[in-house]
């Protein structure tokens, strides 16, 4: 019982960089999932309840075309590293949002980057 207890502690850390990459690649997703839709749905009908099926779709559409990368990545790099480089690449995306400021499409985590 105390050694399963112990590989359970021991895998705390591991989660909270699981969960904190799963939450920047979810960010990211959304504004792909985001321009999915934009491209069916006029910019002011994006978050209208009729989109509905369309994010739908989207987010489905944006999973699946990540998941030949994520299985083939996730096995082969540490979470830490994955972890790393997707930060990097939201911090990236945030970076070329705040650049583009007015003239940038109005993603999701735009408000992350106003914040």
């Amino acid at each position: 019982v105390a050694q399963l207890l112990a590989q359970l502690v021991a895998l705390v850390p591991l989660l909270f960089v699981v969960f904190a990459s799963l939450f920047c690649v979810t960010v990211l997703s959304g504004d792909i999932a985001y321009l999915l839709v934009r491209l069916e749905v006029h910019e002011l009908d994006v978050w209208d309840e009729h989109a509905r099926p369309r994010w739908a779709l989207a987010w489905s559409v944006t999973w699946l075309m990540q998941m030949p990368l994520w299985l083939r990545v996730l096995p082969s790099i540490s979470p830490l590293l994955t972890h790393e480089l997707v930060n990097l690449v939201l911090t990236l995306h945030h970076l070329v949002l705040r650049f583009a400021g007015q003239a940038a499409p109005a993603f999701p985590s735009a408000t992350l980057v106003a914040s």
